[in-house]
């Protein structure tokens, strides 16, 4: 009895130290993977934060526990420049420069003695531009700058060049008082007595103006306080018919270029006009004009001599074949399309007898090396290209660069390096709605 009693407290005391065992072990392995974790932790130099993997930017502010130091790192930094050792490298977020000047009190009233000028948002040439001001126009000046920039109330800037203690004297008025009537087509009035300032309102043929003043640089002003010049103002009504039956009539152009009247043919510094304002009597037949005819011929024989083939498909026009013509493109397209490409009869540059158009009627025919060549020669010769691209609202025609007309090779020349259409060189309108006949 007392051997089995042994026995039982001998496998007691083995399961007991067996379960110990286990205890112990099960201790042990919390503790190291602790330990581990610790340890892996404070290899760890940075917190990531919240980290926007797509940008590569991290969004919050982190900061690093190593060594005892914190650093605080801006939020824009790009995690790319987070070191894993060491002291971190910090990457400042790029800053736009703020243009930097000294400013002098300085106070008083000037006058800006240039028109259209403007005030800028910086005390620095080139600067965003804010405000415009006309010749003469009073501004209050509370300091100067050492970039030679007034600084205006409004805390904008104008370049002390352009502000004057005493307002300028451009002309001299002599006061008159009368009723005046404009005796050109397209007359403007412009905001100074001098030739090229700003416009202001357009005037027609006889509109009657009322004059309180005349300035030395030989302009009227008009009694809202704008200016025409001399030449396109006269005490009576200019007396015209636009028919085929008119008596000679002389005036000028809005650019100053003379305009005249005579048997109902229009004629601008001696060119033939025929245009959606200015019309050909019927009557008017003349065929090919011989001097334009010998100047194609001049000028297809030079393009031969650079492998270029020039020929005519459509040259003179009648009256009644351009009556034809129209009739069927408003058929076709109706009136409004029809006027974009198409002459009503008796406002044709066909029928003038100086017109023609070359090998293909497309546009594209810009970009073939007979279209190249001839926009680049034929003022050579004598003539234009009649509707340049982007100048429809001048001519009242869609671009053509097959349609050339001659007026002669030293205006051609003129005319096309002006970079103008003849209306605009000239000073001429072309709408339908400005024609007597129509």
């Amino acid at each position: 009895m007392s051997f089995k009693k042994t026995i039982i407290t001998v496998i007691a005391i083995l399961i007991v130290s067996s379960c110990m065992f286990i205890l112990a072990m099960i201790i042990r392995g919390k503790s190291d993977t602790v330990s581990r974790d610790q340890s892996e932790q404070s290899e760890n130099t940075y917190s990531s934060g919240n980290v926007s993997t797509d940008s590569g930017y991290s969004v919050p502010e982190v900061s690093s526990t190593q060594g005892g130091t914190s650093y605080d790192i801006p939020s824009s930094t790009p995690a790319s420049s987070i070191q894993s050792s060491g002291s971190p490298e910090i990457s400042q977020p790029n800053t736009q420069d703020v243009p930097q000047w000294t400013e002098t009190n300085k106070s008083g009233e000037y006058y800006v003695n240039t028109d259209g000028i403007y005030s800028r948002i910086y005390a620095l040439q080139d600067s965003d531009t804010v405000k415009q001001y006309r010749l003469n126009d009073k501004v209050t000046v509370v300091a100067k700058t050492d970039t030679d920039y007034f600084k205006l109330e409004d805390g904008t800037f104008i370049h002390s060049d352009y502000l004057s203690k005493n307002e300028e004297t451009l002309w001299t008025e002599t006061e008159i008082n009368g009723e005046y009537y404009v005796n050109s087509d397209d007359v403007y009035s412009r905001i100074s007595a001098i030739q090229g300032s700003d416009t202001v309102e357009r005037y027609e043929l006889n509109d009657k103006v009322t004059v309180i003043a005349r300035t030395d640089t030989d302009y009227f002003k008009l009694e809202d306080g704008t200016f025409i010049h001399c030449d396109y103002l006269s005490e009576e009504e200019v007396k015209i018919n636009l028919g085929s039956n008119l008596p000679d009539y002389s005036s000028l152009t809005q650019n100053g270029y003379t305009i005249e009247r005579i048997n109902g043919i229009t004629y601008v510094d001696g060119v033939m006009i025929a245009n959606k304002t200015y019309t050909l009597p019927r009557s008017y037949s003349p065929g090919i004009q011989p001097d334009a005819y010998d100047a194609f011929l001049e000028m297809q024989s030079a393009a031969e001599q650079d492998g270029i083939s020039l020929y005519i498909v459509s040259g003179y026009r009648s009256y009644d074949d351009q009556e034809a013509i129209y009739a069927r493109y408003v058929n076709d397209d109706g009136k409004e399309a029809a006027d974009t490409y198409s002459s009503r009869p008796g406002h044709s540059d066909h029928q003038t007898g100086y017109t023609f158009d070359l090998n293909s009627l497309d546009q594209d025919f810009e970009y073939t090396p007979e279209g190249i060549w001839l926009a680049e020669h034929c003022a050579q010769f004598g003539f234009i290209i009649r509707y340049p691209k982007g100048k429809d609202a001048y001519t009242g025609y869609m671009f053509e660069p097959w349609h050339v007309r001659y007026v002669g090779r030293e205006r051609a020349e003129a005319i096309t390096d002006s970079g103008l259409s003849l209306e605009e060189y000239y000073g001429i309108s072309s709408d339908y709605s400005l024609c007597v006949n129509e």
